[in-house]
């Protein structure tokens, strides 16, 4: 095999580059930006206020169960 890329590679590459944009609704947009939040027991990130009080009680029965 020669070194680098082929050109053809590269054409289809971009190609495929142009599918890839990522979510344009408002609705996926706002589920991407919590995929990296799983839980709040050692979370560095503000949760927002709409999920404050589920957040609250579930980290409250962590606690508990934990001892």
């Amino acid at each position: 095999m020669s070194g680098g890329i082929s050109q053809k590679r590269i054409e289809a590459n971009r190609r495929n580059a142009q599918q890839s944009t990522g979510p344009r609704t408002d609705e996926g947009k706002a589920r991407s930006r919590a995929n990296g939040l799983r839980h709040g027991m050692a979370a560095e990130v503000l949760v927002p206020e709409e999920d404050r009080t589920a957040y609250e009680q579930i980290l409250e029965r962590w606690r508990r169960e934990a001892g």
